[in-house]
């Protein structure tokens, strides 16, 4: 994502005692646990301005960012329902929390932090998932989650889910239409974008700048 189109600044890495205004306090009223709060306070997120311009990770899709978005002031105002709508569409158990902003376009996507699973709800991809016993192609997650079913589609581990999300980069079935927007297969100029992405050298040499300006004079 940064070599494609997220700038160095917009990445958030935290501080070595992880985000100070992520605490136990403020999460106190969506019920989560000391391992979800512990998990959002040493993560790296994508800057949120609040804005209809933040960066996408997937099609219509943009992450929470726990530390002073919108999604915390409505958590500190006790909107608790607002949130949860938004982040995890149905109340979850307490060691899981929503990495996404959801809604009618965009896909909720779920942090197990006890277990290291998520599930991406609404998912056109098939399971790839779960950390214990594989069955009939598929693999069962812990009986005791008690948020997934073991053979639903669309649950991943962790580290396959975000591989999952480079290659999809990797072999451009998605790309960024312009420094926010992504657009997938079957989307309008998505032969167009591909075009000019290969005759900028991606993957290999890439021309990040010269990349974006081409993009951006298609259809201009």
């Amino acid at each position: 994502m940064r070599d494609l189109y997220v700038p160095d600044d917009a990445i958030l890495v935290p501080p070595e005692d992880g985000w100070p205004q992520i605490t136990t306090e403020t999460f106190a009223i969506l019920g989560k646990s000391d391992i979800v709060v512990n998990a959002l306070k040493h993560m790296t997120y994508i800057e949120d301005k609040c804005t209809p311009f933040q960066y996408e990770i997937l099609p219509e899709t943009v992450m929470c960012d726990w530390r002073e978005s919108s999604t915390i002031h409505q958590l500190k105002a006790g909107k608790v329902d607002a949130v949860r709508i938004i982040t995890e569409r149905a109340p979850m158990s307490a060691d899981v929390v929503g990495l996404t902003i959801g809604g009618r376009e965009c896909a909720w996507i779920l942090l197990d932090c006890r277990y290291g699973i998520l599930e991406w709800k609404d998912s056109p991809e098939k399971s790839r998932a779960g950390p214990m016993v594989k069955d009939v192609g598929l693999f069962k997650v812990p009986e005791d989650c008690g948020w997934v079913d073991s053979s639903v589609e669309g649950t991943w581990i962790v580290e396959d889910f975000l591989e999952h999300i480079k290659d999809k980069f990797r072999t451009m079935k998605q790309l960024p239409r312009d420094a926010h927007k992504l657009i997938a297969y079957g989307d309008k100029d998505m032969d167009d974008v591909k075009a000019v992405y290969r005759e900028h050298g991606w993957p290999d040499e890439f021309r990040k700048e010269e990349c974006a300006a081409a993009i951006a004079a298609i259809d201009t």
